[in-house]
């Protein structure tokens, strides 16, 4: 308790730099999770109106009566009506995966910097299945719980108002021709999303700032930390070369 209480000293950039060799660095899944559904939703409201057309055209194609009796009749036409189908939710799906992937590792360098360790990577006991199960019954876990609770709690209340709020827009798409309703359903439904994920931005970027200044704090030194250091440094012919 002495040794922590005595670290006061910012850490040195030597600690820093054997800290992050070993993968051990700021970070932030709150901000990292909000950083991928921003940008799934931008992509959800970029691609709208032609994921809405595509889909209104192959919907028409598919119930049309001829083509279903004739697709029936034929497995060939059968799997071709079916992939293309398939296909423009199969792209949908692998940009949205890509773009989720690229936010990902930009929100995470964005808090703790680029680093990859082979040590982290190749370590087996993180995947310990009791350390799973004895989390959440930790004074850290008990924390983490209670605070996912609250921001489900805070951001559900303020998406339901949103949508009961716009309960008369989402009702006329029930009037409006399909060819219409798709994409503008589709565009309302990007737009909330959209509002989602910056709601979601807020504890994401207060729980980054935290874990940053967490970081920091736990890399401080002790003033005998950093005479010991300065003295091995000193003391080493490669680097007073």
């Amino acid at each position: 308790m002495a040794e922590k209480e005595d670290r006061t000293e910012q850490a040195s950039q030597k600690r820093l730099d054997d800290a992050r060799e070993k993968g051990d660095v700021a970070r932030s899944q709150d901000f990292t999770s909000a950083s991928v559904v921003i940008g799934v939703a931008g992509l959800l409201l970029k691609i709208a109106p032609v994921m809405g057309a595509d889909l209104y055209n192959n919907l028409v194609i598919s119930l049309s009566p001829p083509v279903g009796t004739h697709a029936l009749l034929n497995p060939q036409d059968l799997f071709r009506n079916v992939f293309n189908d398939l296909r423009t939710d199969i792209s949908v799906f692998l940009i949205a995966g890509t773009v989720a992937l690229l936010m990902a590792v930009g929100g995470t360098i964005v808090i703790g910097g680029w680093t990859f360790s082979p040590q982290k990577f190749f370590d087996i006991g993180r995947l310990s299945w009791m350390q799973g199960i004895m989390k959440p019954f930790s004074k850290q876990g008990a924390t983490l719980l209670l605070g996912d609770i609250m921001k489900t709690m805070v951001l559900g209340t303020a998406m339901s108002l949103m949508l009961w709020d716009q309960r008369e827009e989402w009702f006329a798409l029930l009037t409006e021709p399909s060819h219409a309703a798709i994409p503008h359903g589709l565009k309302a439904l990007g737009g909330d999303f959209m509002i989602f994920a910056l709601l979601l931005l807020i504890p994401g970027g207060v729980d980054g700032i935290l874990q940053r200044r967490m970081f920091a704090t736990k890399m401080k030194m002790s003033k005998e930390e950093i005479k010991d250091e300065y003295k091995e440094s000193e003391g080493n012919p490669i680097v007073k070369s």
